[in-house]
């Protein structure tokens, strides 16, 4: 029988490979993402029959607190949701989705009410832009809540298949919900590239292949992946070659990156974001300097009763 000791319950919970049907006798809800276990259904659940705690295999992977690029001030603690008066509503800092989209559980902030669903805190972003204004990371898969919109072009992000849509940036700033398309970033994106599926001539950078009449079926033909085709591509007329803005820059995108960032350096243009960002580092060390000094005194107090009692005990032994 294997089993786990669980943050969520002092007892160790038990693994159940065939469902609630095991030991429950009727539908119940995860403890954890608020999801129904049905008892039809063999999907292997934890449980716990003293407590009446359930909790999906998946879900009982869910760690108490994690440490996110997306939030680094503080670490975020794992909220299930649940209060006297109902539950506890959010929205994602990443998505900008609530939870009647996804888990009612999320990573939360207290300090800077800033909250990510169990998702996007799985998320790893592959990039950091430092705008004017902006902390920006780059995700190249997220799903977007229905109606985001793209801060710089107005798009809505959502789509039947998430992969049609760019990867795109979100911004760090806690209560900032500016997130953007990777083309709509203001990085100066070349007018051409080689890439290494189409070494006969140099794709073009093109607002829509549509625009000039072209029609190759809204495939990139480097990943083979769906494109939208009302976002740009890097476009050969000549081969009616498409792809990605994504797939024909990523490996120049760093360098493009380093190279607007240092651009803002010498304009000064983003010591403000930078200050932003920082902020709320200076209240955070403090209170760990109180801490640190709080406990010096306490064991300088303890130093000196130690102290104390050697000098009794001298002098009772003369």
């Amino acid at each position: 029988m294997m089993e786990i000791q669980h943050f969520s319950d002092e007892h160790p919970l038990e693994l159940f490979e065939n469902g609630v049907a095991s030991f429950a006798g009727e539908d119940v809800q995860c403890h954890l993402c608020t999801g129904y276990l049905f008892i039809h259904e063999a999907v292997p659940v934890y449980g716990c029959r003293d407590c009446g705690i359930y909790l999906h295999k998946h879900c009982a992977k869910l760690v108490a607190q994690v440490e996110h690029p997306l939030h680094p001030l503080h670490p975020l603690i794992l909220d299930i949701g649940k209060r006297e008066n109902g539950w506890r509503g959010y929205r994602c800092s990443c998505c900008q989705k609530t939870p009647g989209d996804v888990s009612l559980s999320s990573y939360h902030c207290s300090r800077c009410n800033y909250d990510l669903d169990p998702e996007c805190a799985a998320l790893v972003p592959t990039m950091k832009l430092r705008d004017p204004s902006h902390l920006f990371f780059l995700f190249e898969e997220v799903g977007i809540s229905e109606g985001s919109r793209c801060s710089v072009c107005g798009d809505d992000f959502s789509g039947t298949d998430s992969k049609i849509n760019s990867p795109i940036f979100v911004c760090a700033i806690p209560e900032c919900v500016h997130a953007l398309h990777l083309h709509c970033a203001p990085i100066t994106l070349p007018e051409t590239v080689r890439h290494e599926f189409h070494n006969y001539h140099d794709l073009v950078y093109t607002k829509s292949v549509a625009e000039g009449g072209h029609w190759d079926g809204h495939y990139c033909d480097a990943c083979e992946e769906k494109r939208d085709p009302k976002f740009p591509v890097y476009y050969c007329m000549e081969c009616n070659f498409a792809c990605h803005v994504f797939c024909a820059i990523s490996k120049e995108l760093p360098s493009l990156i380093e190279a607007y960032e240092n651009d803002c350096l010498q304009r000064g243009a983003s010591l403000d974001a930078f200050l932003r960002y920082y902020e709320d580092k200076l209240p955070r060390m403090r209170s760990e300097k109180e801490k640190i000094e709080t406990n010096l005194k306490e064991i300088r107090l303890e130093i000196e009763a130690l102290r104390g009692s050697l000098g009794v005990s001298e002098l009772s032994a003369d």
